[in-house]
């Protein structure tokens, strides 16, 4: 008698065996094929993750004798897919000591945002949908909101550090507000007309509408001084920039009186002259303040020269600058004036007028291009023969330290100084060609090569 054999179970995925193996060849290749594509030809992530699945697909069908097999034929697909994607997403490393920041996202389908500044311990960020100021911690939690400023037609805002001041922006008449930077609290509103703010410091906040100029109390709002003639620049401030740039740390104010080419320099706390300078068109047009010293640039002897003018009283100085071309760029930075071309940056001491020289490396430059008023980050360049940038690199320009970075960042912008350092956005490409960026806050004083 013939023992019947209940009939053999049909595999996981119906199909002859002999068949699944050759799908399985024909994926994996064409997969590999993509995949090694996507990394030297610079594809992108759509290919990238094509190659991904159908490698992950051709597991499948090389383990689908069994459910069991089949089973881990999914798992190992899945973690193929998954662990291609983290691996060619590896961001390069930041100088030491810096800090990347967390990305803030507003809302969903929100492109029409901007971050404002803040703290080490809240990021302010202007949303227009929201129509309202909202405060985030480091991590991107949001910690408060005000909408306080939603009353104006349009409206804009600026950091003073431990508070947000909001104000009518292209309307004739309009309140400031002032919000805490903490709890989001609106502190005071101030009637200011069509002023805008210009600077701040502890105890004022300055306004200015191009031909008056008024200070009210940083804590009340109430007014302190007001002068019939239009700011300048500040503490920080230069000739050679927009008069509407925002200083939230302002000792000094220039008010200008174009048609006498005269300057004076006030007091932003009291509005009091400190000292009066009369600008000749053909030398000494060019000026900033360094701390406590009004500063201007021309020639003497046909020599260049930086001549300095005691705003508190004492000696003035004049020094020549001597060493490489003349400047490119010239800025504040602290109580100092930094002088920066291609090759070199030197510093001129704002109390004496003392030179110092920081030279580059062979081959490297400096981007003096978008240069952010106080900021002691610089961008550098090292370049090949055919002026290719081949390198970028960071360079704090207060002791010449150089910072190379990882070659797969392609872009690098000086975005902001503030309090904790300067903030610098880096943008780099991962191994199949995406390009990502990210917030990076470098503290002051120094990198760490």
């Amino acid at each position: 008698m013939t023992e019947a054999h209940p009939p053999s179970r049909a595999p996981f995925f119906a199909g002859p065996r002999r068949g699944a193996a050759i799908a399985a060849a024909i994926l994996g290749a064409v997969g590999v094929a993509g995949g090694v594509a996507a990394v030297v030809l610079d594809l992108g992530w759509a290919v990238w993750v094509a190659s991904l699945v159908v490698v992950g697909l051709a597991l499948v069908c090389a383990l689908s004798g069994t459910r069991r097999s089949a089973l881990i034929g999914l798992v190992a697909g899945a973690a193929v897919v998954a662990g291609g994607c983290i691996a060619i997403d590896v961001q390069p490393p930041v100088p030491s000591g810096s800090r990347v920041l967390a990305g803030i996202s507003p809302s969903e389908d929100v492109d029409d945002y901007w971050e404002v500044g803040g703290t080490g311990d809240v990021r302010v960020v202007v949303e227009r949908d929201r129509n309202a100021l909202v405060g985030y911690s480091p991590d991107g939690s949001v910690l408060w909101v005000n909408d306080d400023a939603a009353r104006a037609p349009s409206w804009s805002a600026v950091s003073a550090e431990d508070s947000v001041v909001v104000f009518a922006d292209g309307t004739s008449e309009g309140s400031a507000m002032s919000v805490s930077t903490a709890t989001g609290e609106t502190e005071w509103s101030a009637e200011v007309g069509d002023a805008e703010p210009f600077s701040a410091n502890a105890d004022v906040v300055v306004f200015t509408d191009g031909e008056r100029t008024l200070g009210v109390d940083r804590r009340t709002g109430e007014g302190v001084w007001e002068a019939e003639s239009g700011a300048v620049a500040s503490s920080g401030g230069r000739s050679s920039f927009n008069p509407r740039r925002w200083t939230p740390e302002a000792q000094w104010i220039v008010l200008s009186d174009a048609e006498a080419g005269r300057h004076t320099v006030v007091d932003s706390r009291t509005g009091q002259t400190a000292t009066t300078v009369e600008l000749a068109d053909d030398s000494h047009n060019a000026w900033v303040i360094a701390g406590d010293t009004f500063v201007t640039f021309g020639y003497e002897d046909d020599r260049p020269v930086a001549v300095g003018t005691p705003l508190t009283g004492g000696r003035g100085w004049t020094t020549e600058i001597t060493g490489g071309d003349w400047l490119e760029s010239y800025e504040p930075v602290g109580g100092d004036v930094r002088l920066v071309n291609r090759a070199s940056v030197q510093w001129v001491d704002g109390r004496d007028g003392e030179l110092t020289t920081r030279e580059l490396p062979t081959g490297w430059t400096i981007d003096t291009r978008g240069d952010i008023d106080g900021a002691t980050v610089l961008v550098v360049q090292h370049r090949d023969r055919d002026d290719d940038s081949v390198v970028i690199g960071l360079m704090d320009s207060r002791t010449g330290d150089l910072t190379p970075l990882d070659p797969r960042v392609r872009k690098v912008t000086v975005v902001d100084s503030t309090a904790g350092g300067t903030l610098v956005r880096v943008g780099y490409r991962d191994a199949v060609g995406g390009t990502h960026d990210r917030t990076v806050l470098i503290p002051d004083p120094g990198l760490s090569p």
